[in-house]
């Protein structure tokens, strides 16, 4: 990922903008989004503090990410300062989570977290991830994993049992995610060559048993205009593409995601803002919010910068997409 780190007032504007915008559509939602980023936000007080968060291009400690298989509000935050050393952060995320989650359960996956960090040199370390809807709040923990660790073989015995036979050289592991309280696990992988086939895909769906959905997943993906297409069909457009399950002991209820940057697929924030309205009016989903949040930048037709990630989900009875937004300010 390039990072165009932004000034601190510019992503102070856009938060506070994004935090009007969503108590305006949903009360109890913009109350339960202000009390969660007031603690977790509460130290970016100072100009150096918001410009090194690598959970987004622009640097920003906030990103929305939007799904279109539920209303619900989902958002990853950088808890405390960036520049605090990464190492620091599972604590700092379980100190909030103190705050915020009366009696929280430790999952064996946050005790797989924390065991392959240890001792390790981090990045960025780990982020919280947060779910409102129908009432209540989730929270969500991503960690990294390092460059030199290894994803404990148990874990994936325990979780992936099939894809300990994938070739290796093929991916490399680069985060774990692990709602509170859950037995479900998230491992994410970064492809490790930027071509990737039909073939690439339904051998991946077939290590959880979902490789009858690889053509609906091929649907959802080219209903987006890449920037290049492919000339082989067999091919998907060249990009820096990485994928993740999400799973139960045994790949039970398995969901699979297919990500990439969208500049490298797509152009500039407006196309794919564009882009993903219009599939939205075509299928039925509400994009309202995000509609609001990102109309600052719907004139950016070939300047990229404020969306980073779309992922392309499929499960046994569910498909769409996710859609990551840095939250613009009014004139970015």
């Amino acid at each position: 990922m390039t990072y165009q780190f932004q000034d601190y007032q510019l992503q102070q504007l856009g938060i506070a903008r994004s935090l009007g915008i969503v108590e305006e559509n949903d009360a109890f939602i913009g109350a339960e989004l202000k009390k969660v980023t007031d603690k977790a936000l509460h130290s970016f007080d100072t100009n150096d503090s918001w410009t090194y968060s690598f959970l987004n291009r622009t640097g920003a400690p906030l990103e929305y990410s939007f799904n279109t298989m539920s209303n619900d509000l989902r958002y990853t935050l950088e808890v405390g300062k960036p520049q605090l050393n990464p190492t620091s952060k599972l604590s700092l995320i379980e100190d909030l989570m103190d705050q915020l989650v009366f009696n929280w359960p430790k999952s064996e996956v946050e005790s797989y977290m924390e065991q392959l960090q240890q001792g390790q040199s981090l990045e960025w370390g780990a982020w919280l991830g947060v779910r409102h809807g129908k009432g209540k709040t989730e929270f969500k923990k991503y960690a990294e994993i390092p460059s030199q660790g290894k994803v404990d073989y148990f874990l994936l015995k325990k979780y992936l049992p099939e894809f300990l036979r994938v070739e290796q050289g093929l991916a490399t592991p680069v985060m774990l995610g692990n709602k509170l309280g859950s037995e479900r696990c998230e491992i994410y992988f970064d492809l490790n060559h930027r071509s990737v086939t039909v073939s690439d895909l339904h051998q991946l769906l077939a290590y959880v048993g979902l490789e009858h959905r690889t053509e609906v997943l091929m649907e959802l993906v080219k209903s987006f205009l890449f920037r290049e297409e492919s000339e082989d069909e067999e091919y998907l457009p060249e990009a820096q593409w990485g994928f993740s399950y999400s799973v139960l002991p045994g790949s039970k209820h398995a969901a699979f995601s297919l990500y990439a940057m969208t500049t490298g697929l797509y152009g500039g924030d407006g196309f794919v803002r564009q882009q993903f309205l219009t599939n939205s009016m075509t299928q039925g989903w509400d994009a309202k919010l995000y509609a609001e949040l990102s109309t600052p930048i719907s004139r950016w037709g070939l300047r990229a910068g404020y969306h980073n990630m779309i992922s392309f989900v499929i499960s046994e009875q569910d498909s769409g997409y996710h859609l990551s937004l840095s939250p613009p300010p009014s004139q970015p």
